[in-house]
């Protein structure tokens, strides 16, 4: 849970750098189509950025495990602290985020409920296109929610026809799902100030858009203008649906005003790019590999230990083991979990590094445990003991014959 948690605030901060970039380029123009589905698409960017992950290979000489005191090779880091402060800390900032997305999750219910209700509390009768009209006795301002348009007795009898012509054109361009889908965001990204700066964003384009609508059908300008300050008055009902006060009426009547912005606005866009690339960059990882050597030899045999005997182990073969269908990490996490810190060793505050070495037999076994460096012989016994216990490994081959491996590694115990 902590991990989505850290992905949900990398996901928060590209949602704030997006929005920014919008606000910046694209809000005072008048191309509202686009900019709504920019503003949907920024949230789409948001969630999916976080999940990109570059890794860069980065190709290092290798030595071997025996020259460097396998300090390369794996580090597995046992502690014992009397309070854990950080997972304290973790543990409550889950707790806050699962709150906030139960208590997001029943607001947004309710909102949707008493939408529902208000369109079936009044006397209702069918628009055309599958739109239901619902007159009601009181109602600050009217309103539309998905098929319904909702408006009060009065508004019926004074100015219902440009009052449908502005809500229905919200029903025509689909606005409440808009509004749901950011207000599901919300849900999880309730933290986000951002989202919430986005989603008034987003209903002040819709207004834009109605206003468009409503003036393209032939309606006069000043005789709309004059009505949207009449409904001015009016106090916002449900945050859930689109009101036809919703936004700020002084921008509205500006942006009607004003002269239609150029396709050529739309290349400010692409100022998008570099800050995908930033984001990208800043997720990036490195991941070190051997450097090839004697690459094409496949006869090449890299370092072996010279002794008489030739059963002697090799350090490094063509094909090393693997360990449950991983490498050298996957068994080192395995380790980590397997590690208790003695309790005699804890009394007398021992700690520090041990170096192990172990062979993996050519059954795919661990044999030969020897400590070459140890604080103490207890830290060494609970090596010992977690490595008996290990599962077999796939031996590694050698000019495609199975042979013997010897690995070297440390393993710190801390407190």
């Amino acid at each position: 849970m902590w991990d989505f948690i850290v992905y949900l605030g990398e996901s928060a901060i590209c949602l704030a750098a997006l929005f920014i970039l919008y606000k910046a380029t694209m809000s005072y123009e008048t191309l509202h189509r686009l900019n709504r589905v920019v503003l949907l698409g920024v949230v789409v960017l948001a969630a999916v950025l976080p999940l990109c992950e570059i890794k860069i290979v980065e190709e290092v000489e290798f030595l071997p495990l025996a020259d460097v005191g396998g300090d390369v090779a794996m580090a597995s880091v046992v502690e014992d602290v009397a309070f854990d402060y950080v997972a304290l800390l973790k543990s409550l900032a889950v707790a806050v985020f699962c709150l906030g997305v139960v208590f997001m999750a029943v607001r947004l219910a309710m909102s949707q409920l008493s939408v529902w209700r208000m369109t079936r509390s009044g006397t209702r009768s069918e628009l055309g296109e599958g739109v239901m009209l619902t007159v009601v006795d009181k109602l600050a301002t009217p309103f539309s929610w998905f098929g319904n348009v909702v408006v009060a007795k009065g508004d019926a009898e004074q100015n219902l026809d440009l009052i449908l012509e502005h809500e229905l054109a919200h029903v025509r361009l689909r606005h409440s799902w808009d509004v749901l889908a950011v207000d599901i965001a919300l849900c999880v990204w309730w933290f986000n100030p951002a989202l919430w700066l986005l989603r008034r964003e987003l209903q002040s384009l819709h207004e834009f858009q109605a206003d468009d609508a409503v003036l393209s059908r032939g309606v006069d300008a000043k005789t709309y203008q004059l009505l949207l300050i009449k409904r001015a008055v009016g106090a916002r009902l449900h945050s859930v649906a689109n009101c036809l006060n919703h936004s700020n009426l002084k921008n509205r009547i500006t942006m009607m005003c004003k002269k239609t912005s150029s396709r050529w606005s739309a290349a400010k866009l692409l100022l998008v790019l570099p800050l995908v690339a930033l984001s990208l960059a800043a997720t990036a990882t490195t991941v070190y590999v051997p450097k090839e050597q004697n690459k094409g030899n496949e006869n090449f045999v890299e370092t072996q230990i010279v002794t008489a005997d030739e059963e002697q182990p090799y350090i490094k073969v063509q094909q090393m083991p693997t360990f449950q269908g991983g490498d050298l990490n996957t068994f080192r996490n395995w380790v980590q979990a397997q590690l208790k810190y003695p309790a005699e060793a804890k009394e007398k505050g021992i700690q520090g590094r041990v170096i192990f070495s172990f062979g993996v037999e050519k059954d795919g076994s661990l044999s030969s445990f020897d400590a070459l460096q140890s604080p103490d012989k207890l830290l060494v016994d609970e090596v010992e003991r977690v490595f008996k216990l290990s599962p077999k490994w796939e031996p590694g081959k050698q000019n495609g014959e199975v042979v013997r491996v010897k690995y070297t590694v440390p393993i710190y115990f801390m407190l």
